[in-house]
């Protein structure tokens, strides 16, 4: 849109200019400077370049400012030109200040998103670690339950006195023995 206006802008400006005897017309020089300021503006715009560009184009409306001697209508048109170019390359400027608005919320959105990925990572490798001691518990709770239990020393019992059979009535043990009762050697 603005090679397209810059362009409809120089070919109006400056069809009548330069080669006349005619007062009325812009010198040959000066269309010459128009020009070229006009083709520095185009080439600052289509690079992006937009204050460069804004600057060229002040340029070009302080030199048609400055213009003496020269057709009132031509004057005006000219005139018109510059206020409109002035127009297009602020536009072009707005565009550069909302295109780094839109650069910095995408920017602060990336930054949104890596936080939450790494919240969700930690929360991840928390998860596992919980995870990995409940595992490690329940592995050591089915051991013990496979051990047989560990038997404690039962305290010794107290030695009891051997029991003696009751012995018969003739002093003879019914086993055929020497009885308690019986001296040695007398059977």
């Amino acid at each position: 849109m603005l090679a397209l206006f810059l362009a409809v802008a120089c070919a109006t400006a400056l069809a009548a200019c330069g080669s006349s005897d005619n007062a009325k017309l812009l010198p040959g020089a000066t269309a010459s400077q128009i020009t070229a300021n006009l083709e520095e503006v185009r080439r600052l715009a289509a690079e992006g370049e937009c204050i460069g560009a804004e600057n060229a184009a002040s340029a070009v409306s302080e030199q048609v400012d400055g213009l003496n001697g020269v057709d009132k209508k031509l004057k005006q048109a000219l005139g018109e030109g510059a206020a409109r170019l002035n127009e297009v390359v602020t536009s072009c400027e707005e565009d550069s200040e909302a295109e780094a608005e839109e650069a910095r919320e995408a920017e602060e959105e990336e930054e949104f998103e890596a936080e939450q990925k790494a919240t969700e990572k930690s929360e991840k490798t928390e998860e596992k670690a919980a995870e990995k001691a409940e595992k490690a518990e329940e592995k050591e709770q089915s051991k013990e339950e496979k051990e047989p239990p560990v038997k404690t020393p039962e305290p010794p019992a107290e030695e009891k006195e051997e029991e003696i059979p009751p012995t018969e009535p003739g002093g003879e043990t019914g086993s055929g023995g020497v009885g308690p009762g019986a001296p040695a050697g007398e059977s």
